[in-house]
C-alpha cells in the first residue's frame, strides 16, 4: 500500500510540475507579446515626433502593409544570439489596419567576435504580394568580417538591397561589433507561411479562340472515369503551431497598447486634407454689400476655402498617454 500510494504521489507531482511549467510558458510568451506591443507603439511615436525619421511620409502612406521589430538585441563573445519580437499589420479594403500578426527573430553566431548591438527595424510594403517575396527566404546566412561602431540616434537608414523590390527595410541601430565569424538568422511569422492563391486564367472571348478549344475537344479521347484530387493531409505538428499562432494572434489584439498602437499608425499613413476650392459657375459669385454697410461673415451661399496646409506639414497626432512598460 505504501509502494502504489508512493507511486501515485510522484505521478501527482510529475504532473502538477508539467502544468505549472505550460502555465509559466504560456505568460512569459504573452508578456513578451505585450511588450512588443508597447515598443512598437513607442516607436512609431518616436518616428512621428521626429521632423526627419529617415522614412519618406509618401511611402508610409502607400503601404499596404508594415512590419515593426523594435529592439533586436544581438549579444557577441564567441558565439552570439540574436533575438527579437515584432509585429505585421496589413491594411483591408477599407484601407483599416487588421488584425495584427506575430512575427520573431532568432539567430546565432560563432567566430572570434564580441558585441553588442540593439537594432529597430520596420518594413514597409508597397503590395500584398511583397509580403510573400520577403517572406519567401526567412532563413539567411551571413559571413562577416569587420569592427563597427553604431551610435544611438533617431534617424533611420535605408537598406540599399531592397531598391527596385516593393518592400523598403530601413533600420537604425546602436552598440559595436567587432571580430569575424558565421551568423544564421530566421524569421517565423504566420504570414511568411501563406501559400500564393492560384491565378485564374482568362477566358476565351474571341471565335477563333472557342473554335480551336471545340477542335482539341472532338480531338481528345473521351474520358471514362473521373479522378478526384487529393485530399491535402494537415500535418498533426502544423496544426499545433497554427492554433499556437491563431492564439497569439488573439493575445497580440487584446493587447492593452493596442489601440494607441493603431491610432499613431493611422495617424501617420493617413494624407492631409487637401484644400478643395467649390466652383460655383458663375462669374460673381460674392454678394456685394451694400454701401455704408460693414460685412458681419460670409455672405450666405459663399463656402470660404480652406487654407491649404503648407506642403510637407506631418498630420497632427494625439498626445500620447503616459503608459507604464507591461510586465
Amino acid at each position: 500500500m505504501n509502494a502504489r500510494r508512493r507511486w501515485f504521489l510522484r505521478v501527482l507531482f510529475v504532473g502538477l510540475a508539467g502544468v505549472s511549467m505550460s502555465t509559466t510558458m504560456t505568460s512569459a510568451r504573452a508578456s513578451d507579446d505585450d511588450l512588443a506591443v508597447w515598443r512598437a507603439a513607442r516607436l512609431l511615436e518616436e518616428i512621428s515626433s521626429d521632423p526627419k525619421p529617415g522614412i519618406p511620409q509618401d511611402e508610409l502612406r502607400q503601404a499596404v502593409g508594415i512590419l515593426i521589430i523594435p529592439r533586436i538585441v544581438e549579444l557577441r563573445v564567441g558565439l552570439g544570439r540574436k533575438s527579437g519580437h515584432g509585429i505585421l499589420l496589413t491594411r483591408d479594403e477599407k484601407g483599416e489596419w487588421g488584425h495584427p500578426e506575430p512575427v520573431d527573430v532568432s539567430g546565432l553566431s560563432v567566430g572570434a567576435e564580441a558585441g553588442h548591438q540593439v537594432t529597430d527595424l520596420v518594413v514597409l510594403f508597397q503590395t500584398r504580394k511583397a509580403i510573400e517575396e520577403y517572406g519567401k527566404n526567412p532563413n539567411r546566412l551571413t559571413i562577416y568580417m569587420g569592427a563597427g561602431l553604431a551610435g544611438h540616434g533617431r534617424r533611420f537608414h535605408h537598406h540599399a538591397s531592397t531598391d527596385g523590390k516593393d518592400y523598403r527595410v530601413y533600420g537604425r541601430r546602436h552598440g559595436f561589433d567587432v571580430g569575424a565569424g558565421v551568423s544564421a538568422e530566421t524569421k517565423r511569422s504566420p504570414a511568411f507561411r501563406a501559400e500564393p492563391e492560384p491565378e485564374s486564367k482568362p477566358a476565351a472571348t474571341t471565335a477563333s479562340t472557342a473554335a480551336n478549344g471545340a477542335k482539341a475537344t472532338a480531338a481528345a479521347p473521351p474520358v471514362t472515369a473521373t479522378t478526384k484530387p487529393a485530399e491535402r493531409q494537415l500535418d498533426p505538428r502544423a496544426a499545433r503551431h497554427t492554433r499556437a499562432d491563431e492564439a497569439r494572434i488573439r493575445r497580440l489584439a487584446a493587447a492593452p497598447s493596442m489601440p494607441r498602437l493603431k491610432a499613431t499608425l493611422t495617424a501617420l499613413t493617413t494624407p492631409p486634407a487637401q484644400a478643395q476650392v467649390p466652383a460655383t459657375g458663375t462669374k460673381d459669385a460674392a454678394v456685394r454689400p451694400a454701401a455704408g454697410s460693414r460685412p458681419a461673415g460670409p455672405s450666405a451661399g459663399v463656402i470660404p476655402a480652406p487654407v491649404p496646409a503648407p506642403r510637407g506639414a506631418r498630420p497632427s497626432l494625439p498626445p500620447p498617454t503616459p503608459a507604464a512598460p507591461p510586465r
